[in-house]
């Protein structure tokens, strides 16, 4: 019965929308079956399709329905999440990431319908939830490796186009008008930013603080790499962080390395330490703001100085539920993602985000060291200086859900790990084991 109510729900949608939405709506919907299709047979080319193509098409491509807005990472997963569902193997161990995403989502929808803020509570269920489930189920069924692979070679392939993006000067997006813009989101995101008269680099996320961040997820899967691969991808993905001119991948990027080299029995920790040291010599004054120009100085402390306003003015106007008693004219901004839901949706809201970055912490902690664990972690900390922005957003909660499947495989590990079982030898059977033998000699 599962396998078949996907076809009739398919066939009927189809039908539905030849009679209502026209030839134009009905050839996309075909196209989305079919994407449907293939994810139900192979959910793994479902996760290659979607992280790749939410990496490079900008994050102002969607669709408006009724007074809604779907951008195009929260489209595609909602047609694929469906599939991926249908199939089987998908047997799911809920664990308390996973109800921890699942309290954060209802508290954002509850503190909407108490006056909190519309566009957090649908991006709480459509760009947070949506690429958590979607990469929560292809990561049972696919392997590790596989996926490893595919955050690797996308990270990679972006931080060398943030590269070339800084050396030539070449910004695809800037001006390239595309169908399917939303004019709201692109009159935000498309301009490119400059630091001290420098262009950043933005790639496809529409700002460099979200391309640096991107950039951070891949690390802790090339510190699986071997020795030499490992200090070229880590070369390549820290050139792609310096293109950006953001603080932000910087900090992830300490956070991963720092993680690994504690808490991890590395083979290369000599080498990855030396790395490290080298890096924060090298980025540091991009983090500190000494020994730039003066330019750049005052453009960091401008930035940290309003940082420590906004959140010095706003956390005590906070309520428990739904917006703050404040007027948010007076922010140009809220670079900081738990502050921004304390604002706009409530403190409890706040919390509980805090909450799901907490629990990745401490199963890490707990001896569950999983690449995706470490990449959550190091998201949920950059985040104390950054919004949830661009396409961004959807992959932090997506790598929130392969980090899930590590909790759960590890669980199951542990489980399946055959226990040594003692023989239980009764006192009669032990005086004849130790009784003398006779012997012929």
């Amino acid at each position: 019965m599962r396998s078949i109510l996907p076809a009739v729900f398919a066939v009927a949608a189809l039908l539905g929308s030849v009679m209502v939405a026209g030839p134009t709506i009905t050839m996309a919907l075909v196209v989305a079956l079919w994407m449907l299709a293939i994810t139900w047979r192979k959910p793994l080319v479902s996760a290659y399709l979607w992280w790749i193509a939410v990496a490079v098409v900008p994050t102002w491509i969607g669709f408006g329905v009724a007074n809604s807005q779907f951008v195009f990472g929260s489209a595609l997963a909602l047609v694929l999440v469906p599939g991926v569902m249908a199939a089987s193997g998908t047997r799911v161990k809920i664990n308390a990431l996973d109800w921890a995403m699942f309290a954060l989502v209802a508290l954002m929808v509850f503190a909407f319908l108490t006056g909190g803020s519309r566009g957090l509570a649908a991006d709480s269920v459509f760009q947070w939830a949506l690429p958590y489930v979607l990469l929560r189920l292809i990561s049972l069924r696919a392997a590790p490796e596989a996926l490893a692979r595919m955050i690797l070679g996308v990270g990679l392939a972006c931080a060398a186009w943030a590269i070339i993006e800084f050396v030539f000067g070449l910004h695809v997006f800037e001006t390239l008008q595309l169908p399917g813009s939303l004019p709201n989101l692109q009159a935000v995101w498309q301009s490119i930013q400059m630091r001290a008269g420098v262009a950043r680099s933005e790639a496809s996320f529409g700002t460099s603080i979200a391309l640096s961040g991107f950039l951070a997820i891949a690390i802790p899967y090339s510190l699986q790499l071997r020795l030499p691969w490992l200090l070229l991808s880590l070369a390549v993905l820290g050139g792609g962080m310096v293109c950006t001119f953001a603080r932000t991948g910087a900090l992830a990027a300490a956070v991963i390395v720092g993680l690994t080299l504690i808490l991890r029995a590395q083979r290369y920790r000599i080498p990855l330490a030396l790395a490290f040291i080298s890096a924060v010599i090298a980025v540091g004054p991009v983090i500190t703001g000494q020994n730039v120009d003066s330019a750049t100085a005052n453009d960091f402390a401008s930035s940290n100085g309003y940082r420590d306003y906004v959140f010095s003015t706003a956390v005590p106007q906070s309520a428990w539920f739904g917006p703050a008693n404040l007027q948010f004219g007076a922010y140009v901004s809220v670079d900081n993602a738990y502050l921004r839901v304390a604002l706009e949706s409530g403190l409890v809201p706040a919390l509980a985000l805090l909450a799901v970055f907490g629990i990745a912490l401490l199963q890490y902690l707990r001896h569950r060291q999983g690449p995706a664990l470490a990449a959550s972690i190091a998201m949920g900390m950059s985040l104390y200086v950054v919004a949830l922005i661009t396409q961004w957003q959807m992959f932090i909660f997506a790598v929130l859900g392969i980090a899930s499947t590590e909790i759960q495989r590890a669980r199951e590990e542990r489980t399946d790990t055959p226990q040594i079982r003692r023989e239980i030898v009764r006192p009669h059977s032990t005086r004849q084991i130790l009784a003398p033998r006779k012997t012929n000699s």
